[in-house]
């Protein structure tokens, strides 16, 4: 699998220099270096990202990769997580947790549930929030939500570092065999 990821990753890295105005081809590069933990590719690219990118998805980004590198106060200051459709809702509660400001990081979980009941919001992210709150069962029921719905986003079930607090239940791996992501 590793050498899979090494291909997509050059594959992506090309398109970028290909067009550096790719919006598109810009997120397909940084979604691979997220399932592929490349924190430190991933700040070094960033900034060549801004021509492809809003400033507020650099960003969000740029929140990731704080996170990911143990600095929750400064994701916790990027991660506005309502802006790029949510998808880093569950990253600021992580972060939030990780700073001690509980109400703070369910308040965010519940702002995403409550947009999940006035209409669609991606129930993957979802997830990601309740595994950073502790909260296993939920996390489940909503990745359990993300593949009833057929989310694009369970691509990334096996690497995702958000939810790696879930991979010794034994859910987990019954989960991924039924997304067709097992190893």
């Amino acid at each position: 699998m590793a050498a899979r990821l090494d291909d997509a990753r050059r594959e992506m890295r090309t398109g970028c220099r290909a067009d550096t105005l790719s919006g598109i081809t810009a997120l397909a590069y940084l979604h691979t270096l997220l399932i592929s933990h490349q924190v430190d590719t991933m700040a070094a690219v960033l900034p060549r990202m801004q021509l492809a990118l809003a400033p507020e998805d650099t960003q969000e980004w740029d929140g990731w990769v704080h996170l990911m590198r143990g600095d929750a106060a400064g994701a916790a200051a990027r991660l506005q997580w309502q802006y790029f459709g949510g998808w880093f809702g569950g990253e600021r509660v992580r972060a939030l947790v990780e700073l001690g400001r509980q109400d703070e990081a369910h308040a965010t979980q519940d702002s995403m549930l409550a947009q999940a009941r006035a209409g669609y919001f991606n129930p993957y992210v979802i997830a990601k929030g309740y595994a950073a709150l502790g909260n296993t069962d939920s996390a489940f029921a909503w990745l359990e939500h993300a593949r009833d719905q057929r989310t694009h986003w369970l691509i990334a079930l096996p690497w995702d570092p958000m939810l790696t607090p879930l991979h010794a239940d034994p859910r987990f791996a019954a989960l991924l065999r039924r997304v067709g992501r097992a190893p």
